[in-house]
């Protein structure tokens, strides 16, 4: 509960230093920003997912074939 006053406490002061309607502009603009910064990391995020994901599936296309050729020679062998 203190650290909730300390924050109201800070945002009027900076309220009455900036003006009413210049901190409203202020503030908009901080959630402007961390909305971009917000969307920039989840675009990231999934980019990072899906190379991850395509990469996964090239490495099994790839040992596929091996793990076939490996499970007939083992049938073989019984």
């Amino acid at each position: 509960m203190q650290v909730l006053a300390t924050i109201k406490t800070e945002v009027a002061w900076v309220a009455k230093r900036r003006g009413f309607f210049a901190e409203m502009q202020h503030q908009n603009r901080l959630r402007e920003q961390r909305d971009r910064q917000q969307a920039r990391a989840h675009a990231q995020a999934t980019a990072r997912a899906v190379r991850l994901s395509e990469k996964a599936r090239r490495d099994w296309e790839r040992a596929a074939p091996l793990l076939t050729a490996r499970r007939i020679k083992l049938r073989q062998r019984r």
